[in-house]
């Protein structure tokens, strides 16, 4: 990687048996995930070529709550009928 300029880059070495499929899983947030099936062959190194990790870029829908009244509640307490009430030990 030291011919590529970016502001996040990591390199990473796997040691595996040869001669299987290896799945990797690449993760990091705000990243996408993103996930890679390669064949390692047999008594040999293997070097992958560079992973670019892209932002998912969200538009999230608004909406405009401006032309809608919002309640206004009045709240009113209730009397007491039963009498001599202690509201603490009730």
């Amino acid at each position: 990687m030291s011919n590529q300029t970016c502001s996040l880059c990591f390199s990473f070495d796997l040691v595996s048996n040869g001669g299987v499929a290896v799945a990797l899983r690449f993760e990091r947030a705000p990243f996408i995930t993103q996930e890679h099936t390669l064949w390692l062959p047999w008594g040999r190194f293997f070097v992958m070529d560079t992973i670019v990790m892209r932002h998912e870029v969200n538009d999230i829908p608004s909406c405009d709550l401006s032309s809608f009244t919002r309640p206004m509640p009045i709240v009113l307490p209730a009397p007491l009928t039963a009498g001599n009430i202690v509201p603490e030990i009730q």
